[in-house]
């Protein structure tokens, strides 16, 4: 095993239809030096047998940790984390996929950078139905982001590159129920730099219409986000205050479009959210959303592409 081999970790449930298409991004990837740990969270066999094909036909290394029951994302990332070998682990969600050259625009960045470097993201293409739009990550969030991870969240836990040793630092909070990689990110910004590639290198898929989807369950986002911030208090407060600012916008902004994602408490409360978000950001654009039945989603997709 080389020194710039990557652990590409793969937590799966039961999706097998888009697990192939997952896996299938990763053998395709131009970056060949990779072994692939693959987490089963207690799933069926028709997953186990997509699992089954991939090792049999991928090239490299496959390394399989089964679950006896099922746990959250955060304890399956944790355990996948503990038998990856290679310094730098990359993950990938079961319904995501990479762009061929994502590896290795990642690991060009992170090992160019005089070990300053301990964590890339890419930027993103997001799927809802059949449109996609990209949005590229800031190259100003290159460096230091002790203060600017708290602006934005810039990623999300497929698009991440990581080294091993800040992961043995620092893992993923099993009781963080969302905002997981956030709140990983938020950790590392203390301990290394980040690096940014700009290109929609990760593909991701926005499923507004689950309930059962955790990302879409508010009640449970607002006593993670409570959770969140009591864990990086001291931090937020210390925050100058055009940070702590765009700190609240965004806050805004993920629970408007969480509430219009599942009709939580009606027109009008959403529309209260979006008030202060208008207030509190000077950001007059947000005025479309007072228009009835007008989403985020519907926004973004004025500009989206067909596939």
């Amino acid at each position: 095993m080389t020194a710039d081999k990557v652990s590409v970790l793969v937590v799966t449930h039961d999706r097998p239809e888009l697990l192939k298409k997952a896996l299938k991004s990763v053998a395709e990837q131009t970056y060949s030096d990779i072994e692939v740990v693959i987490v089963e969270n207690f799933v069926s066999k028709q997953t186990k047998q997509v699992v089954d094909e991939f090792n049999n036909c991928f090239e490299g290394d496959v390394i399989r940790v089964n679950t006896s029951e099922f746990v959250n994302g955060s304890e399956a990332r944790n355990l996948g984390i503990e038998n990856c070998n290679s310094e730098f682990v990359a993950f990938l969600d079961d319904d995501d996929e990479w762009i061929s050259t994502k590896i290795e625009k990642q690991m060009d960045l992170i090992l160019n950078s005089e070990d300053k470097v301990g964590l890339v993201y890419t930027g993103l293409r997001r799927v809802i139905g059949n449109k996609f739009y990209d949005v590229p990550a800031n190259e100003k969030n290159s460096g230091d982001n002790f203060l600017n991870i708290f602006s934005s969240i810039p990623t999300v836990t497929s698009a991440i590159l990581v080294k091993k040793s800040l992961l043995r630092m620092e893992k993923f909070d099993v009781k963080q129920t969302h905002w997981q990689e956030y709140d990983l990110l938020v950790r590392m910004s203390s301990l290394t730099y980040f690096a940014v590639v700009p290109d929609p290198e990760t593909i991701i898929r926005d499923d507004f219409t689950s309930k059962k989807r955790m990302s879409n369950q508010l009640d449970k986002w607002i006593l993670a986000v409570e959770r969140f911030e009591s864990k990086h208090h001291n931090r937020i407060q210390s925050l100058p205050r055009i940070i702590q600012k765009n700190y609240k916008t965004q806050l805004l902004k993920d629970r408007i479009q969480r509430m219009e994602q599942q009709s939580f408490g009606g027109w009008l409360k959403s529309r209260l959210y979006i008030l202060q978000l208008i207030k509190n950001s000077k950001n007059w654009k947000y005025l479309l959303f007072l228009i009835p039945n007008m989403k985020f989603s519907t926004i973004q997709n004025w500009k989206s592409n067909s596939i």
